[in-house]
């Protein structure tokens, strides 16, 4: 029986990846920099903090690192505050773990201002005990240990805590922690599907293929 729920933000409980897919381009291009081809491979699974610390010191942006970490969070900030939507129906689940007394917080690379302006708006703000985040941590999803943290917050028994993840690296991190892990299929995971579905202990494509008694 489930007590527990990490759920991850972005493309896992907002459909906002696409918009994490196409900053880093936007924000190079906007300092005349051409960015290399595979710049979404390479970023996407660096915290703000770390690309921002790559684009200054790999790719020629002049401004610190602080600065460019400002200035993407500009730059999505009207998405998160006014425009993105939760996934198919995420709040009809969150709300049914809820009134189950699951304890759930949100684990997100996201910084804590977007993260809560958006979930508020959204209407399930108030369902999680907590939000953690990369950034105020200084950790990454590439290891088990940000898991670990949350885990520790919630108070909740490992066999009985669930992530629910959509981006590989983060789910490599928590079957490497011994966790139990759901996917939730989203586009920008396009040709990842089967070394998802082969970590995950479920792979949904969407909230509505939870059923009774599976977790």
């Amino acid at each position: 029986m489930i007590q527990g729920a990490i759920f991850d933000l972005d493309g896992t409980l907002l459909d906002s990846m696409w918009i994490w897919d196409t900053i880093g381009q936007r924000y190079l291009e906007s300092q005349g920099i051409q960015p290399p081809q595979d710049l979404t491979q390479r970023v996407r699974s660096m915290t703000l903090s770390q690309c921002a610390q790559y684009f200054h010191d790999q790719l020629g942006v002049s401004a610190s690192p602080e600065d460019i970490a400002l200035k993407v969070n500009q730059m999505v900030e009207e998405e998160y505050r006014y425009k993105l939507l939760l996934k198919p129906h995420a709040k009809e689940f969150l709300e049914k773990l809820k009134g189950q007394g699951v304890h759930m917080c949100v684990c997100t690379a996201s910084d804590r201002p977007l993260v809560e302006a958006a979930l508020e708006r959204l209407g399930v703000l108030q369902l999680f005990d907590f939000v953690i985040t990369c950034t105020e941590e200084g950790l990454g999803k590439d290891t088990p240990h940000l898991f670990e943290r949350a885990l520790l917050r919630l108070g909740t028994p490992k066999e009985s805590t669930v992530i629910f993840e959509d981006a590989l690296h983060a789910v490599e991190s928590g079957v490497q922690g011994g966790f139990r892990v759901v996917v939730i299929a989203d586009p920008s995971a396009s040709g990842q599907e089967e070394a998802l579905r082969a970590l995950g202990e479920q792979y949904w494509r969407d909230y509505q293929e939870y059923q009774e008694g599976s977790l």
